[in-house]
């Protein structure tokens, strides 16, 4: 019996790094290679911008394994997103929730007023 290695479909993490966290970006690399090991994940794509409070960042991957919507919100909360969000998050993957993983490039108060927008970082490494 012959087995072959087929890719999964693509995969998004979408982190939401305030504070301290968006500070140690390096930190959330790390800690990728660690679960890319765990996951066998490859093709990466990662994007990042900035936010009112921080960074926004997304990972796109492919990956040899099953990887369910939990997987993916204990991915994002290793990865170092925003505790209160993944946990949002979790309750609605087990809610069924089919678009879970929100992460807005706006951000509105209760009256609707936009008080935050995520813009495109520079890179300012030589």
């Amino acid at each position: 019996m012959v087995r072959h290695n087929v890719l999964h479909d693509f995969h998004t993490l979408k982190l939401d790094l305030d504070g301290k966290c968006a500070k140690r970006i390096e930190e959330v690399g790390v800690k990728l290679l660690r679960l890319a090991k765990f996951f066998q994940m490859s093709k990466y794509r990662i994007t990042e911008k900035k936010s009112r409070h921080g960074r926004h960042v997304t990972i796109t991957f492919m990956t040899l394994k099953t990887i369910r919507d939990e997987d993916l919100v204990f991915m994002q909360l290793y990865l170092g997103s925003h505790p209160d969000r993944e946990l949002f998050n979790w309750l609605r993957v087990r809610s069924s929730v089919k678009q879970w993983n929100a992460l807005f490039k706006r951000k509105f108060d209760s009256e609707m007023r936009q008080i935050g927008e995520e813009t495109d970082i520079k890179d300012t490494r030589k």
